[in-house]
Order: structure tokens, then C-alpha cells, then sequence
């Protein structure tokens, strides 16, 4: 019996679990001899590429670009589910493939291997220098946890989840830190951030629920939103909201924002930009454990796999204008995303742990 060819077509019945024995076989063996010589795309024919974005493209197009929030399927990364990840990738690679006058150039050089980031927070009451590091498992702090200033941290490629202690719930960012008075959740609820986190704030109307961040503060009464905040990076920061409203306060300017509003303050100027979006649910992908770009500029996808995958890196001005879009698993290991580099059409060097973005000459 001939062995199946990998196509699009075939794809689409294994997601679905309508492949034969045979086919299911076909392809899992094709993915283990991909992911065993670490070369994913040494192995495939071009028109299988195309065929294989055909049904990516077909398949989860809607998680790209939908405009209304819809389940997305969460896999586990056995080698199997990586697959599919991976071919995720490759069908946001082909679009550029198809749109340009030549296929990629390969790089020759070769990348160090840089382990996605981990569970982990480091915890420092007080006054205290030293840092305790947790991990593993998330957060759950009770009242008198706090009878002091509490502040939890995550460095580059760590992430943390925790839970205060009248319910509200805080996912921290790579390199983001939380800081919570010792007197809060008593007359109210106060806490400082630097870095990124999602807040999904418990109900208390007697106790305002407010965050300091940069020059400004965020008040919400029961509700979802994410706050970006780097000032090592720019000086901006944006709000989104998912749910419920959030009054902000800045350089004695107040906005009251509704769901799918996104603010971006620039803590320099003062100036504030509010702008309507459709729920733009790419920008929370990181707390489900994906990375999600909408026509996000390169710059800003590199400053974010750093803050995740532990490197430095140099862009030159000739990106200044470039976008990607797409969604991958945080999971996915570094070469996987050089690879991603490499058939966008984006030169790269790799010198120890920077990583160099430059034309070709």
C-alpha cells in the first residue's frame, strides 16, 4: 500500500480525527522524522507547503483575524500536537512565500537553543533584600500574608499567576513586577505594576480595585483588563479592556473605557490615544499561553520573544515598517521562531545570545 501523501486535505482529517489507521500513521511518522533531524522544512516539497496552507488557512483563519471571540483549541504539546503548532507557523510563512518574488534565502548560520520561559515568581516582603523564588504552582494569598509590602516579580522568561486575597486574580508577564501595600484589601485596593499583567478583579463596590501605573491609575469595579507597561522599552503604556469599565486617571484627564477600548498613554508627551477595537483578543494571548500578532510591527514581536526566550537583539532601520501576523505557542523552541525569521523574508545572525537583524548585502 502506497504511503499517503502529506497535503492539506490529509491534515484536515487528522485535526478532525477522520484519518484511517494508515494516514494516521503517515502522518505522525512524517512529523517525528521532521522534529527528530530538527529541520522542518528540508523535508517538504513546496507544493505541500501550499497544500498544507490551504487548510491552515482555511481552518484558523477565524482565530486570526475574527472579529467576534470565539473557543480556541488549547493543545498539549506531545510531539503529535506540536505538529500541528508548528504547521500553524508554516502557514503564516507561506503567506509570505507566495507574496514574494523568491523563496527564502536560507541562513547558514546556526542558533544557540533557548528553552521557552517557565511558572516562576520571585516574592520579597518588606523591606527585606532577599527574594524567595516560587514555582510550579500558582499563588493563593490570604490576608495576613500581606501585614507588610509585598512584592512579586518575574524576571525574562518567566511568567506567574497569583491570587490576592479577596479574589482578585493577577497573571504576571516576563519582567513585570506587582507590588501590594501592607494595608491592602482593607480601606481599599491598591497595587503598583510595572511590566504586564491581566487583572480579572473581584466584585467589591465598598472597596475601589486601583492600579498605579507610570503616572497614572486605572479604577474598575468587577471587571477584565490588561495593562502593558515596559519603560525600559518606550514610554507608553496601553490599557485593554476585555470586560466590565475602568475609569483612568491621568495628568488630571479622566476617560472612562468600555469593553474592547484600547488606551495608549505616552508617559512623555501626556498624550492619550483611545481607540475602538473589536474586542482584539490578540493582544491577551499571552496569558493562554500563545503568542499573537495582528500586523504587529517587528519590533515589538522581537521585544516580546526576548522578554520570553532570554536574548538581545539589534534591528536594523530597514524593519522600521515591517509587520507580521499570526499565532504561535509560547512552547514553541527558539529555532522554530528563527525559523518563522527565515521564511518571512527577514535576514538574521546569531552571534552567542544576540540576535541580529540586518539586510543581506
Amino acid at each position: 500500500m502506497a504511503t499517503p501523501k502529506i497535503t492539506g486535505e490529509l491534515l484536515r482529517k487528522y485535526v478532525t480525527n477522520q484519518c484511517t489507521e494508515v494516514e494516521r500513521v503517515s502522518v505522525e511518522s512524517w512529523y517525528n522524522e521532521l522534529a527528530e533531524h530538527n529541520s522542518p522544512l528540508q523535508s517538504l516539497e513546496w507544493e505541500d507547503i501550499e497544500a498544507t496552507d490551504q487548510y491552515f488557512q482555511s481552518v484558523f483563519k477565524d482565530k486570526l483575524v475574527q472579529k467576534k471571540p470565539a473557543k480556541v483549541n488549547r493543545f498539549t504539546f506531545s510531539k503529535v500536537a506540536a505538529a500541528i503548532a508548528l504547521l500553524i507557523s508554516l502557514s503564516l510563512l507561506v503567506y509570505y512565500y507566495q507574496h514574494s518574488d523568491k523563496k527564502p534565502s536560507h541562513i547558514t548560520l546556526t542558533a544557540q537553543s533557548f528553552k521557552p520561559g517557565t511558572f516562576q515568581a520571585n516574592i520579597q516582603h518588606g523591606s527585606q533584600t532577599e527574594e524567595s523564588t516560587i514555582s510550579g504552582h500558582a499563588l493563593v494569598l490570604k490576608q495576613q500574608d500581606i501585614s507588610e509590602t509585598l512584592l512579586v516579580s518575574t524576571s525574562t522568561g518567566q511568567e506567574y499567576k497569583l491570587t490576592l486575597p479577596d479574589a482578585t486574580v493577577v497573571f504576571l508577564n516576563a519582567q513585570s513586577k506587582v507590588t501590594l501595600p501592607a494595608d491592602y484589601n482593607q480601606q481599599n485596593r491598591t497595587v503598583y505594576l510595572e511590566g504586564e499583567a491581566y487583572f480579572k478583579v473581584a466584585k467589591d463596590k465598598s472597596k475601589p480595585f486601583v492600579v498605579h501605573v507610570a503616572d497614572a491609575q486605572i479604577e474598575a469595579l468587577g471587571t477584565e483588563f490588561n495593562i502593558r507597561y515596559y519603560p525600559s522599552a518606550n514610554h507608553t503604556f496601553e490599557t485593554f479592556l476585555k470586560e466590565g469599565a475602568v475609569r483612568l486617571t491621568h495628568k488630571k484627564e479622566e476617560l472612562i473605557m468600555e469593553p474592547g477600548d484600547a488606551l495608549l498613554v505616552n508617559t512623555l508627551t501626556g498624550q492619550n490615544k483611545l481607540q475602538k477595537k473589536q474586542v482584539d483578543l490578540h493582544q491577551l494571548a499571552w496569558k493562554d499561553g500563545y503568542f499573537e500578532y495582528n500586523n504587529t510591527p517587528l519590533l515589538d514581536i522581537v521585544q516580546e520573544l526576548s522578554r520570553w526566550y532570554n536574548f538581545e537583539y539589534e534591528i536594523d532601520p530597514a524593519y522600521n515598517r515591517k509587520t507580521l501576523s499570526g499565532k504561535i505557542s509560547r512552547q514553541q523552541p527558539f529555532q522554530e521562531i528563527l525559523t518563522i525569521l527565515q521564511f518571512s523574508g527577514i535576514p538574521y545572525q546569531m552571534h552567542d545570545n544576540l540576535l541580529k537583524i540586518t539586510p543581506n548585502k
